[in-house]
């Protein structure tokens, strides 16, 4: 081969040798994708042909859980494991009786009517109208009366019919125990093997409530110029006698229940309808009465500058507070600015803001601050007293003859008669609970303060009889109020003047000394908020 013909011929060995490695390499990677892909293919018909677990009815969580309250499993729910669905097509209607036999022959199970449950359901207490004297004492028959009665069309149903009920049914075999027993008004439960089907039951509820009862009595009287005036408030929150009266309502006559108050607990034995009616009104009592309610009292006093003895204008002020805070009332005195006794008002926002807005008509300070827990309807006290001892009299000495054989006569002296004098705050409130978050909060409130102790004598030397007398300042009064969670009751316009005189004894009396008296107003203002801690 010439060498020109080489260099023509080189470029395509070149060129074919380099197809041949490309064709090599793609070669290469279809072996092993098909190679992938027949494993995968594997892996998939082998995991096909596995048998799939079953999902389990029941996971173990070890995670710690914070529920509102607790759910006891009922026994009747357990029924027995081999049966799940069940369906019964019967035609016809049937009574009790049959119901029982059919079951227990299709269930394999012993179904069983106790006495009471094949008696028929006993009439609702319900008033027959005129010409309905001879009506059936049946209850379904006795309502149909009425129903036709009110315009309602004829049920055509025989008395055999009315206590019959139809067996056509597809589902879980509680699901059919349960319309059975509605439509009988039975209650059923599983026991040794057996159904059982009742209508005279017997259950316990418990009532959270505590033993015994809390009972406030405020007695406000008042004596002038011979006229008196005397309110008596008292205030119960006994559940338990509630309880008393109210669940013979809810039951037959034939009915029994027992209240433990030590165990917290009702026993009820009667029908089912009417020991369902008794549940609900119980679990309407534990809802309602357990919402706990916390009230916050704040009892703040200002001592009334130079400037602010006529007293503080209460709309100047309601006016004047700053970032959102307000301060109503409906009363045309608080309207005018002056406020007279036993007024009140609704203050929302921070108390500070108040607090500030007062400085500016003297001191303020805060006399006592307490937070009290209650419940719905609950009565709860509070006292803050101060008890002060001073002279209620002197009585004179006397002298006696002198006995045979005793040379001066005998002298007994002077005896002193002390007594207490208890001042302070008296409060009772009484929190219900009402709906939109609203609270009805009646507050009964009693303030006594001493002005001054005033001494009065008569005589001299040793027959000198000198006895002290307060001079006592008292404010009594009633509110009830609703109000909005978040808002502050304050009741207002308590003011009184505390006296205080000085006397510079000289010589005994026997020379007129210096005399000095100190007159300073004094206004109490009362915050009450009450809040919901829970239920």
């Amino acid at each position: 081969m010439t060498r020109p013909a080489f260099r023509l011929l080189w470029p395509t060995l070149l060129l074919l040798a380099g197809l041949q490695a490309c064709s090599t390499q793609t070669e290469k990677n279809n072996n092993v994708f098909f190679d992938n892909a027949e494993s995968r293919n594997q892996e998939f018909q082998a995991a096909a042909r596995q048998i799939r677990p079953l999902t389990p009815l029941m996971t173990e969580d070890t995670s710690v859980r914070f529920t509102s309250r607790s759910i006891g499993l009922e026994k009747k729910g357990i029924l027995p494991p081999h049966i799940q669905n069940i369906t019964v097509r019967y035609p016809g209607r049937h009574n009790l009786a049959t119901i029982a036999d059919i079951l227990s022959r299709t269930l394999d199970v012993v179904v069983l009517m106790t006495p009471d449950a094949l008696s028929p359901p006993q009439a609702a207490p319900t008033a027959v109208p005129a010409g309905a004297a001879n009506a059936p004492v049946d209850n379904m028959l006795r309502l149909s009366r009425l129903a036709q009665d009110a315009g309602a069309a004829r049920l055509n149903l025989t008395p055999e019919q009315v206590n019959t009920y139809e067996l056509n049914y597809a589902g879980s075999l509680a699901g059919l125990l349960d319309k059975i027993a509605s439509q009988a008004d039975l209650s059923w439960s599983f026991e040794d093997g057996r159904i059982v089907f009742r209508r005279i039951v017997t259950e316990y509820f418990f009532v959270k409530s505590l033993p015994g009862a809390l009972k406030s009595t405020n007695t406000f009287s008042a004596n002038m110029s011979g006229s008196s005036s005397k309110v008596d408030s008292e205030i119960s929150g006994d559940l338990w006698e509630a309880l008393k009266a109210t669940l013979p309502l809810l039951m037959s006559p034939s009915g029994k229940f027992q209240l433990d108050t030590k165990l917290g607990m009702v026993t009820v034995r009667d029908s089912v309808r009417n020991v369902k009616e008794v549940a609900r009104y119980v679990e309407q009592l534990n809802q309602l009465f357990m919402r706990q309610v916390n009230i916050q009292v704040e009892i703040v006093q200002v001592d009334m500058n130079n400037e602010s003895q006529n007293g503080i204008d209460w709309g100047n002020i309601s006016r004047s507070l700053a970032n959102s805070a307000t301060l109503r009332s409906s009363g045309p005195a608080f309207n005018a600015g002056s406020t007279t006794s036993g007024s009140i008002g609704l203050f929302r926002g921070d108390s500070e803001f108040l607090f500030k807005a007062l400085e500016r008509y003297g001191r303020v300070s805060n006399m006592y601050s307490a937070v009290v827990n209650t419940m719905h309807r609950q009565p709860v006290p509070l006292s803050v007293s101060n008890t002060r001892t001073y002279l209620r009299s002197i009585t004179a000495g006397t002298t006696a003859a002198a006995t045979p054989g005793t040379v001066s006569p005998v002298q007994t002296g002077p005896t002193l008669s002390v007594a207490d004098l208890i001042t302070g705050f008296n409060f009772s409130f009484v929190p219900a609970i009402l709906d939109s978050n609203r609270v009805l909060l009646e507050s009964a409130i009693s303030i006594s303060a001493a002005r001054e102790l005033q001494q009065y004598s008569t005589g001299s030397g040793f027959g000198q009889t000198v006895i002290q007398q307060p001079n006592v300042d008292n404010f009594q009064n009633v509110q009830r109020v609703s109000m909005a969670l978040g808002e502050t009751l304050v009741l207002l316009g308590y003011e009184y003047e505390e006296a205080r005189n000085t006397v510079t004894d000289v010589v005994r009396n026997q020379l007129p000394g210096s005399r000095l008296s100190l007159r300073n107003k004094k206004t109490v203002i009362i915050l009450l908020t009450p809040s919901l801690s829970g239920s």
